[in-house]
C-alpha cells in the first residue's frame, strides 16, 4: 500500500485552511466595499438634500444637512477619498455662505479656512476669504491682504483680483504695496482691452475705482516723502 508522504499529508491539511483564510478575506473585503458604497450613498443623498433645502430658501434645513454631510465627511472610511474632499469643500462654501448672509463673517471665515485647508489652491476660496476678512474691518487687513495676495498668485492675470490686493495694501498702509497692485491692476485692463467709456461717455467703474485708487495712493505716498 502506498502512503503519502509527511510532505503531501501536510499539504493535504493545510489546503482547506488556505481556502477558508482566502475565503474570509473575501467576504471581508467584499462587506467593506457594500459598507463603503452605503455610506457614499448617504452622503451623497444628504449633499443633495441641502441643496434642494437651499434652492427652496430654506436655510436653516440646508444648514442642517450640511452640518450632517460634513460629519459623515469624517467617517473613518471615507475621509481623504477625493469625491468626499469635493463634497467636503462645497459643503463648508455653502456653510460659509450662509454664515456671511446673516453677518457671521467670523464663523464664515473659519468654515472657508477648513475648505482651503483641503485644498490651498482653491482660487474661490482665497478670493472670498479675502471678501470676508474686507467686511470685518481694519482689524483683520492683514488676513485680507493675505488672501488676496494668495488670490493674485492663483490666477495673476486678473484685474480685480489685484484691486482687491491693493485695495487692503491700503488699508494696511503698506502704499509701496498698495501702488504696485493698483498699477498692475490698470496695465491688465490696458492689456485686456477691457472697455474705457460706456454709451454715456464716462468712464466704467472698473477702470474709474482703479484710477482713483491709484492717485490716492500715489498723493499719500508723496504726503509721506514731503
Amino acid at each position: 500500500v502506498h502512503l503519502p508522504s509527511s510532505n503531501m499529508a501536510s499539504e493535504h491539511r493545510w489546503f482547506p485552511v488556505t481556502a477558508i483564510f482566502l475565503l474570509l478575506c473575501y467576504y471581508c473585503k467584499h462587506s467593506e466595499g457594500q459598507v463603503y458604497a452605503q455610506k457614499m450613498a448617504v452622503l451623497q443623498n444628504t449633499y443633495g438634500q441641502s441643496m434642494k433645502a437651499l434652492n427652496r430658501g430654506k436655510t436653516a434645513a440646508a444648514h442642517e444637512l450640511l452640518q450632517m454631510a460634513l460629519e459623515y465627511c469624517e467617517d473613518s472610511e471615507l475621509r481623504g477619498i477625493p469625491e468626499v474632499i469635493k463634497v467636503q469643500i462645497e459643503a463648508l462654501i455653502s456653510i460659509a455662505r450662509l454664515e456671511k448672509q446673516i453677518g457671521a463673517f467670523s464663523k464664515a471665515a473659519s468654515f472657508l479656512k477648513r475648505a482651503l485647508k483641503l485644498d490651498p489652491r482653491h482660487l474661490y476660496v482665497s478670493t472670498e476669504l479675502g471678501h470676508i476678512y474686507h467686511k470685518m474691518g481694519a482689524k483683520y487687513s492683514r488676513q485680507c491682504f493675505k488672501a488676496y495676495k494668495k488670490a493674485t498668485k492663483l490666477r495673476p492675470d486678473d484685474h480685480h483680483l489685484w484691486y482687491f490686493r491693493g485695495d487692503a495694501a491700503l488699508s494696511n498702509g503698506n502704499l509701496r504695496e498698495a501702488l504696485k497692485a493698483f498699477q498692475k491692476s490698470l496695465s491688465l485692463l490696458i492689456k485686456q482691452e477691457v472697455p474705457y467709456d460706456q454709451l454715456q461717455g464716462q468712464k466704467t467703474l472698473v477702470w474709474a475705482r482703479t484710477l482713483e485708487r491709484l492717485g490716492t495712493t500715489q498723493q499719500r505716498i508723496g504726503e509721506v516723502e514731503n
